[in-house]
């Protein structure tokens, strides 16, 4: 048991689960299909731990913090290091997009394609969803509205809707107070919500046993439903979000290494089993207690990681702020509708704000907030929603993947090294 214990926890038990579930899908796919139930099953049982997990998590931490007088110089530096690193991706992704550009040129042949795929994948008339045309009316959330949908008014509610980033919204502020209080009076509470911190890690530390068989059963079973055509067809996009992904991991990782100050190689295995969770489960929560035990392995402090990972994770929507804009770019080509100079920085913006108001969305949901970034363009974009939902897997795997590497490079720019001072400035990103 041991052995096979040891087996499945090795990483190349992950390439060999990605590789087999791609090829059993295209030749079996009846039979992939009806194993997609074991992914879900492996997927619900780590998202009923990820909202105590990070609830927990942040008011264990923050509480501390205060306690120890260490809060505000830690949240100022994240502030700082934030207000960096967001914009510095968000530029990367519009200069890739401009390079590479993901609707293909809007050429006759690339528009006939998509057109087709939109057909076979709609569940909805053709006639109703006009995929080159400018007269459909889109409906878009104000600043205001995104503010309002975060703040909760009902924690119980929050948590059952899964809205992360209310969630943690209100994590910190309880932290805050608890931090506040008397140790006297927050002894017990505090020693209660570690309990309830640590119980959570040793339940996610049992589900990465049987993450390569999940794995499996999530990729052979989407190739089965799909096959390879939309990933053939829809290549202008995913090839162009690849390049900034890929981009954007790069400096995340050489992040890692010179803040670290380890090998490269002990980087790289740092990371290892944070991106296999986010291929298995395409969520960023469920990753969080591997990233922050990946920083502790890189010698980071583990009691500073354990607040800024659910803090960066909710607020520094990294993966979903790339795919928004690639996918806006993408809209704006197929439409004929060129974006100015100007307007680039409008885009980013609303990018932004559209990869904040997805925190806990998923699925076409998540999706849909593309629409946000659109609205600010006049550009419609149901039709064209349905190409994205046909090669979700590949990009949702992307943003997930993006989320987990950045935001474990911007908690390490955060974070001080084990018996290091909490003192920052700017010279020290």
């Amino acid at each position: 048991m041991s052995t096979l214990i040891l087996i499945l926890k090795h990483p190349l038990a992950v390439i060999f689960a990605i590789i087999s579930g791609l090829v059993f899908g295209q030749y079996f796919p009846q039979l992939s299909i009806s194993l997609e139930f074991l992914s879900s099953v492996y997927i619900n049982l780590l998202k009923v731990v990820t909202l105590p997990l990070m609830i927990s998590a942040v008011i264990f931490s923050i509480s501390r913090l205060f306690g120890d007088g260490n809060a505000k110089q830690l949240l100022a530096r994240f502030l700082l290091v934030f207000s960096i690193f967001l914009p510095l991706t968000i530029a990367i992704t519009l200069i890739v997009g401009l390079l590479f550009q993901p609707g293909g040129g809007s050429g006759s042949e690339n528009q006939n394609s998509l057109g087709l795929l939109v057909e076979e994948t709609s569940s909805e008339p053709i006639e109703s969803m006009k995929l080159f045309g400018n007269n459909i009316e889109e409906a878009t959330l104000s600043f205001a509205e995104i503010l309002l949908d975060i703040v909760p008014s009902n924690i119980f509610s929050a948590m059952a809707e899964g809205k992360a980033l209310s969630v943690l919204i209100f994590a910190l502020f309880f932290g805050s107070a608890l931090g506040s209080v008397s140790a006297t009076l927050k002894g017990t509470l505090t020693s209660a919500v570690e309990g309830v911190y640590r119980t959570c890690l040793m339940f996610t530390s049992w589900l990465i046993v049987p993450l390569p068989l999940a794995l499996f059963a999530a990729v052979s079973s989407q190739i089965g439903k799909t096959g390879f055509g939309p990933f053939v067809v829809m290549g202008d996009f995913l090839w162009t979000l690849l390049v900034a992904s890929l981009v954007i991991l790069l400096l995340s990782v050489v992040v890692l290494w010179r803040r670290s100050q380890q090998t490269f190689l002990s980087v790289i295995e740092a990371i290892q089993l944070p991106v296999s969770v986010a291929l298995a489960t395409r969520s960023s929560v469920a990753s969080m207690p591997s990233m922050i035990e990946g920083l502790h392995r890189l010698k980071f402090s583990k009691f500073e990681a354990e607040l800024l990972v659910p803090l960066s994770v909710s607020l520094a929507r990294i993966g979903p702020t790339v795919f928004y804009i690639i996918a806006t770019m993408f809209i704006s080509e197929l439409y004929g509708r060129p974006i100015e100079f100007g307007e680039l920085i409008l885009v980013g913006l609303a990018c932004f704000l559209a990869g904040m108001a997805s925190a806990g969305a998923s699925g076409i949901v998540a999706l849909s907030m593309v629409s946000i970034a659109c609205g600010f363009l006049g550009l419609p974009f149901e039709a064209a929603l349905i190409l994205f939902i046909a090669v979700d897997v590949i990009s949702d795997v992307l943003r997930t993947v993006l989320l987990v590497v950045g935001n474990m490079a911007i908690s390490a720019l955060v974070c001080p090294k084990k018996h290091q001072k909490t003192e920052m400035t700017i010279n020290d990103i």
